[in-house]
């Protein structure tokens, strides 16, 4: 049986062009493509994909919807971003995620 790939959780908070802001967790992997170490965030919203999935947990509002009561995954536009901030100071928000996951 083959194991997945090993990632690493960043707590971070997202600023969308409308305004609102998401808290979450994203996913980076433990090797990166383009260089020694981890995936950094950087790399994770400079890749190819059009989308920046992350893991929100408790009340987000989206859309003008307030919901997530369990841990969800919500993909965002990148090119709806306008800030990423790495929240290291919420390290119990990736331990509840993690928690809820299994």
């Amino acid at each position: 049986m083959s194991q997945a790939p090993e990632e690493k959780k960043t707590a971070v908070q997202v600023v969308l062009d409308t305004g609102q802001t998401v808290e979450g967790v994203v996913h980076r992997s433990m090797a990166s493509a383009h260089h020694t170490g981890a995936e950094t965030v950087y790399d994770v919203l400079n890749n190819e994909d059009r989308f920046l999935p992350v893991d929100i947990l408790g009340k987000a509002i989206l859309g003008g919807v307030l919901g997530a009561a369990k841990t969800e995954t919500v993909y965002l536009s990148k090119r709806a971003i306008v800030e990423v901030f790495l929240e290291r100071r919420k390290a119990w928000l990736i331990e509840k995620i993690c928690k809820r996951q299994k």
